[in-house]
C-alpha cells in the first residue's frame, strides 16, 4: 500500500455526538476551516500535491454556490496560491453565501450554463493552459487522491467508536469512495450508506466505482463494495432545490439540537436516512456524517418562515 502525504489544514478529530439511543452524528461541520465541512479533508491531499509540484494556482469547478469551490478558494489563498473557479450558473450583483465568499477572497470566477457543464473538464483544461502553472482539482475534489481524505476520516472514526451503519450525502462521489477505501485500510466491517442529492443511483455507481478503480491502481489496495448502498429517491426537484417541508425540518432540527443542516446536502441526507432506517428496520449503532454546508442557508434565507 502506498499512502500519499497530506497537509494539516483542519482540526481533528472532529467530535461524535449522540442524538438518540443508537443514533450518532460525526461533526465534520466542525473541522474548524471557515465553519468546517468535509471538503477540507480531501483538499489536504490535493493541495499537498499542488504545493509539492510547484504550481502557482489551483482551479476547480462546481455549482454557483459550491461548498467545494469555496473551501478550495480559501485553503489555496491560505497557502499563497491563486484561485480560478469555473461555476455553473449566473453571476448577479447580489452575491450571497459561498458566491459572496469566493468574490470576497478575490477568486477568478468564470461561469458556464448547465448545457455547457457536460464539457467542464475540457473548458478547465483550456483555461488552465491559458493561465499557466495551474493545478486542476476535479469537481468535489473527488478523485483517487482526494479519496484519502475519507480514508483518514474512517481511521479517525474507528478510534472513536464502533458503528454498524454509516450514512452520508453524496454529490460527486469522493466521500463514498474514500469511506469504501477506508474500510479496506482499517478492516472495519460497517455497512456504508450514501444518499445522492443529484443524479441517480446508476450515475453514482459508475462515478464511485470509477474512482475506486483508479484508487486501486494508484495505491495498490483492493477495495470491496459489499454492504454498500446508494439510496436514491431523496433528490426532490433537483440538485440544490429543496421543498418547503425540508426547510421546516432543518429549522426544527436546529431548534431542537443546535445543529445546523443545509438544504442542498445534509438536510436531504439526514431526513432521507431517517426514512431508510424506518423502511428497512435497520438495527445497531448508526452514524451520520455531517459534512457541512452551512453557507447554503445564507443563500436561501427567504425560504425559511419565522
Amino acid at each position: 500500500m502506498r499512502r500519499p502525504a497530506s497537509l494539516e489544514l483542519h482540526m481533528k478529530p472532529t467530535p461524535i455526538q449522540k442524538l438518540g439511543e443508537n443514533l450518532f452524528i460525526k461533526r465534520d461541520d466542525r473541522t474548524g476551516f471557515l465553519l468546517g465541512g468535509n471538503k477540507i479533508r480531501k483538499l489536504e491531499y490535493l493541495l499537498k500535491e499542488a504545493v509539492d509540484k510547484g504550481f502557482k494556482r489551483v482551479m476547480t469547478c462546481g455549482g454557483i454556490q459550491s461548498n467545494h469551490a469555496r473551501a478550495t478558494a480559501f485553503a489555496a489563498r491560505e497557502l499563497g496560491l491563486d484561485v480560478a473557479l469555473l461555476l455553473r450558473g449566473e453571476l448577479t450583483d447580489r452575491r450571497q453565501g459561498n458566491l459572496f465568499l469566493n468574490s470576497l477572497i478575490g477568486a477568478d470566477i468564470r461561469t458556464i450554463t448547465s448545457e455547457e457543464w457536460v464539457g467542464k473538464e475540457a473548458i478547465m483544461e483550456k483555461w488552465a493552459s491559458e493561465l499557466g502553472s495551474t493545478y486542476i482539482i476535479p469537481e468535489g475534489g473527488s478523485n483517487a487522491l482526494g479519496s484519502w481524505g475519507y480514508v483518514s476520516a474512517l481511521e479517525e472514526i474507528q478510534k472513536q467508536g464502533n458503528f454498524d451503519h454509516i450514512f452520508h450525502a453524496t454529490g460527486s462521489g469522493g466521500t463514498a469512495s474514500g469511506l469504501l477505501a477506508g474500510r479496506a485500510v482499517t478492516g472495519m466491517n460497517c455497512s456504508l450508506h450514501t444518499i445522492n442529492v443529484c443524479d441517480d443511483e446508476e450515475y453514482f455507481k459508475k462515478r464511485i466505482f470509477g474512482i475506486l478503480d483508479d484508487f486501486e491502481r494508484q495505491f495498490d489496495i483492493k477495495v470491496s463494495t459489499e454492504n454498500f448502498h446508494i439510496h436514491d429517491g431523496f433528490v426532490g426537484e433537483g440538485y440544490a432545490l429543496a421543498s418547503d417541508q425540508l426547510y421546516e425540518q432543518i429549522k426544527s432540527f436546529c431548534g431542537d439540537t443546535g445543529i445546523l443542516l443545509d438544504p442542498v446536502y445534509t438536510g436531504k441526507a439526514f431526513f432521507g436516512m431517517q426514512e431508510v432506517i424506518k423502511r428497512e428496520n435497520l438495527e445497531g449503532k448508526i452514524l451520520f456524517l455531517h459534512t457541512g454546508g452551512a453557507f447554503a442557508n445564507f443563500a436561501n434565507v427567504e425560504r425559511y418562515r419565522f
